[in-house]
């Protein structure tokens, strides 16, 4: 009888994930969708290839920040599309 209902209480616990798995969402957007890249947006060119697109004026605390989250190290600044930027920016 224990067998049973621990059987039955794990079918049931089955059930109940497959339901609401079938309800959850992913957000599977990336970066790229959440800031709006103009053709001919700035960004910064990175040193052994590579783009970080950026909004407003250039900074240094900008492009320490491209260099902490992307690695980039910055060798100059360049007109991007979306494309070229590739999900990586910066704010």
């Amino acid at each position: 009888m224990k067998k049973l209902v621990s059987f039955l209480f794990l079918i049931a616990i089955g059930i109940t994930m497959l339901f609401l798995s079938s309800y959850a969402t992913v957000d599977q957007s990336y970066a790229a969708e959440k800031y709006e890249v103009a053709s001919n947006s700035p960004c910064y060119g990175c040193r052994g290839g590579g783009y970080v697109c950026y909004s407003g004026k250039d900074s240094f605390a900008k492009r320490k920040k491209a260099r902490k989250k992307y690695g980039c190290k910055v060798s100059g600044t360049f007109s991007c599309s979306k494309h070229k930027c590739n999900g990586k920016y910066i704010n």
